[in-house]
């Protein structure tokens, strides 16, 4: 499938692993994205790994998929549990730390991170599967083979009290951002980013025209959508590129497994820049 957003060429497959999980891979060919020629990126969000049977199935038929793929770069975007770290140690941790990335593997805190205050004993957990936590920190990772471009990785973790006006912008690099929310992003920041990565929108349980997640999480109070994202590419600037994650399994208890109608299967994605 080949499509556009205003100058950027998308083609876009669609690998099916279950009724409802999906691997979608896509081949980006921008002028914003051309210093990550042949980068290939895993991005993952919202897997709220939890107890729930069908997403433990689930988990095992997708990442069974994944473990055996190379990557350059790994990023997932917030809300890896859903409440407990005990059912993330036995069931799914192992799913994680399968998955290997060239130049390593980083991630951001959720929402879900902070309900029961498990961020801190997450990140000792997570420092054990090689993922880095970049919740409000940079990170330059050098390219090889690639005219020495650098990709200026930026982690912004919104639910926090730290301070993350200080995190260095580097206009000769690649600018990177990775945010769980990204409507907690102030708009006037937006244009310092080339690409932005995020999660959360939940857009996706079930869609009845103007009835679907995004409706939900305003009336809830916890979700303005200032940008107007859906779950998929969009051009925020002419400089910035931003993509929000499908998510996974966006929640784990059996009155929200609803049908997921009319609208984009859970899944995996994959990046690939030409």
């Amino acid at each position: 499938m080949f499509f556009k957003t205003k100058k950027v060429n998308f083609t876009k497959n669609i690998l099916k692993i279950n009724k409802t999980t999906k691997i979608y891979k896509y081949n980006i060919n921008c002028e914003n994205t051309k210093k990550l020629k042949k980068i290939k990126i895993l991005h993952l969000s919202d897997t709220h790994f939890s107890k729930f049977k069908p997403n433990i199935k689930k988990n095992n038929e997708l990442f069974s998929k994944l473990k055996n793929k190379k990557f350059d770069i790994i990023i997932h975007t917030g809300d890896i549990i859903e409440y407990s770290l005990n059912e993330f140690l036995k069931k799914d941790r192992n799913h994680l730390k399968n998955l290997k990335a060239k130049y390593g593997k980083y991630y951001v805190n959720g929402n879900h991170e902070y309900y029961n205050k498990k961020e801190k004993e997450l990140e000792t957990i997570m420092q054990t599967l090689n993922f880095e936590n970049l919740s409000n920190k940079t990170k330059i990772i050098k390219l090889e083979n690639n005219n020495n471009n650098n990709i200026n990785l930026i982690g912004i973790d919104p639910f926090s009290n730290k301070n993350n006006n200080r995190l260095k912008i580097n206009k000769n690099d690649f600018n990177l951002l990775i945010t769980h929310n990204l409507d907690l992003i102030k708009k006037e920041k937006i244009n310092l980013f080339n690409l932005i990565l995020s999660g959360h929108l939940h857009s996706g349980e079930i869609n009845l025209g103007i009835i679907n997640g995004i409706t939900i999480l305003k009336l809830k109070k916890i979700f303005e959508n200032k940008f107007k994202q859906t779950k998929k590419f969009k051009k925020l600037t002419k400089k910035t590129l931003s993509f929000i994650h499908p998510g996974m399994y966006t929640h784990s208890t059996k009155i929200y497994n609803l049908p997921r109608i009319l609208t984009q299967k859970e899944g995996a994605v994959i990046l690939k820049f030409k």
